[in-house]
């Protein structure tokens, strides 16, 4: 009889533990909110352009994403003005585990770098065009908190860093040629994930006794949103930027706008800008035109 009821009781918590397993397996996006959550941002990791969004894909994610971005900035001087245009293709790639985790990489195999220099209307030009040692990484460890309680499940946080290394002739992210970003992203989404509100607080290191803070604000939302069809996001952010270098201070601000797209659950289309509206340089110097444009096609997978 003994026997019996252990067997009853064994067969019953293999039941349970098997249903508890169905409902914490992680599930493919069911809504078009859902699944906006999953596209990239320039580092990999869930967002848009360098805005970071807090919120992680539920389904084991894998994406990939080849692309093509044109920069250019313009800053002048009482007697001179410095022009710096770079064409740049590269291959993003990254993934989502766990629930909770994100890993990104950003890694340019081509760049075209030219600057010239107007001094009293005396030009001069020069180019490179190579392939260089540079890559950008990303990293996220968050979600929403409805693990906590479902009623909260509209907010979600995360702690992230940004990094980017770069040779000569070097490629300037972050606003360095090695710069890195930790900090940490909130999300608030409403309406099953169509409409969300992101921002990010970070502490800046771009070298030598050079640090800052950078912050985002940012929303998006999504007006179209099948997952199993199309999904269209559409998004715009500020960013803010205080930089101390030694006794001196520089601010930067920039507004960045993008569409992404999905298409049948697997490719991905995106194009995204932003442009500096403002730049306090030292030594009497302006900025007369900072900005970039980037897209990217790809795709990615749902386990």
């Amino acid at each position: 009889m003994a026997k019996r009821h252990i067997s009853i009781v064994f067969a019953v918590s293999l039941c349970v533990a098997g249903s508890a397993r169905g409902e914490e397996e992680p599930a493919a996006p069911t809504t078009g909110g859902e699944a906006s959550i999953g596209f990239p941002s320039f580092f990999g990791i869930s967002g848009m352009r360098n805005l970071v969004d807090a919120r992680t894909p539920s389904a084991l994610q894998l994406r990939g994403l080849l692309g093509y971005a044109y920069t250019k900035e313009i800053t002048k001087g009482e007697v001179a003005e410095r022009t710096i245009e770079t064409d740049e293709a590269s291959v993003t790639a990254s993934g989502s585990f766990l629930s909770f985790l994100e890993a990104g990489g950003h890694f340019p195999f081509y760049v075209v770098k030219n600057r010239s220099l107007d001094v009293f209307h005396t030009f001069t030009e020069r180019t490179h065009s190579v392939g260089i040692l540079s890559f950008d990484l990303g990293l996220k460890a968050g979600r929403s908190l409805d693990y906590i309680d479902r009623s909260v499940r509209w907010l979600a946080l995360s702690p992230y860093i940004l990094m980017h290394v770069t040779g000569g002739p070097g490629i300037e992210r972050l606003d360095g040629f090695f710069a890195f970003e930790l900090g940490g992203a909130a999300s608030v989404a409403l309406l099953d994930d169509l409409l969300s509100f992101h921002l990010n607080v970070g502490y800046e290191h771009l070298g030598v006794r050079t640090a800052g803070v950078r912050s985002r604000l940012g929303i998006l939302g999504v007006p179209i949103g099948d997952p199993d069809d199309f999904v269209l996001r559409l998004g715009a952010y500020a960013e803010g930027l205080s930089v101390l270098t030694g006794r001196e201070r520089h601010d930067a601000i920039d507004v960045s706008l993008g569409v992404q797209t999905l298409t049948l659950g697997h490719l991905i289309i995106e194009v995204t800008g932003g442009y500096r509206v403002y730049e306090g340089l030292a030594n009497q110097l302006r900025d007369r035109g900072t900005g970039g444009l980037e897209a990217n096609a790809g795709g990615r997978i749902d386990f």
